[in-house]
C-alpha cells in the first residue's frame, strides 16, 4: 500500500500556502479516526511529522475507502494514505516512492471452519472491502484456479469481519495489519491463507 496523490506537482509545490486535504478511513493501526474524531495511526504520525517539518497546513477528511478514492480522483482531496499501487490507478494518481512497510491479505473465517486454502473458497460466500487491492488479487487468483466465490462488497474491514462473525459469509479478507489489531473484537479466526504481498509507501 502507498500514499498517493492526485496532484501532478510535488506536494511542496502546491498553491494555497501548503494547505493539504488528506483522506482518513478506518484502517487501524495504519490510519483511522479516533473517538474524538482525530486522525491517528502510523501514517497519520508520519504525515503530522512531515507537515511539521515542511510547514504544511493539514486538513484531515474522513470517509470510507471507496468514497475517499473517488474524492481523490475528483481532486476533492489531495492525498490518500495507505492505498495499494496498481497500473490502473497510475492513470489517475501519482504514487510516492519511499517504502515504509510490507503488507498482505489475510483470510478470516468463523472459528472451527475447515477453510485452509484458496480452493476451499470455491462456491463459498466471501466478504471483501469494495475496490480493495486485495479483493482484486483474490479475484485474479480464483480465476487462475478456475474457481468462483459469491462476493459481498462492503465499505469497511469492520463490516468484513462482522459478516464473518454473524455467519452471513464463510470468509472475509482484510489486510494483515488490520486483522492483527482488530480481529479479536469479532468471533473469527485466521484461516492461515495469506496472499498478495505489497509494499506500503
Amino acid at each position: 500500500m502507498l500514499i498517493i496523490t492526485s496532484l501532478s506537482l510535488p506536494i511542496q509545490a502546491q498553491p494555497d500556502s501548503g494547505h493539504i486535504k488528506i483522506g482518513v478511513y478506518n484502517n487501524p493501526p495504519l490510519i483511522f479516526n479516533s473517538d474524538d474524531n482525530q486522525a491517528e495511526g502510523l501514517f497519520a504520525d508520519l504525515i503530522d511529522e512531515m507537515s511539521r517539518q515542511q510547514g504544511w497546513k493539514i486538513e484531515y477528511v474522513p470517509g470510507n475507502f471507496n468514497e475517499l478514492l473517488q474524492k481523490l480522483k475528483d481532486k476533492q482531496i489531495d492525498v490518500l494514505p495507505v492505498i495499494a499501487y496498481s497500473d490502473e490507478r497510475t492513470v489517475f494518481f501519482d504514487f510516492n516512492q519511499q517504502n515504509v512497510l510490507t503488507n498482505w491479505a489475510q483470510i478470516y473465517t468463523a472459528k472451527g471452519s475447515n477453510i485452509r486454502s484458496l480452493p476451499d473458497l470455491s462456491a463459498k460466500k466471501v466478504a471483501v472491502l469494495q475496490k480493495d487491492i486485495h479483493y482484486s488479487a483474490f479475484k485474479h487468483l480464483m480465476d487462475q484456479f478456475g474457481l468462483a466465490s459469491e462476493v459481498f462488497q462492503v465499505d469497511s474491514y469492520d463490516q468484513v469481519l462482522q459478516l464473518v462473525a454473524d455467519g452471513t459469509v464463510d470468509a472475509g479478507i482484510t489486510n494483515r495489519f488490520f486483522g492483527k489489531r482488530n480481529a479479536n473484537r469479532f468471533d473469527v479466526e485466521e484461516s492461515g491463507v495469506i496472499f498478495n504481498p505489497i509494499k506500503i509507501h
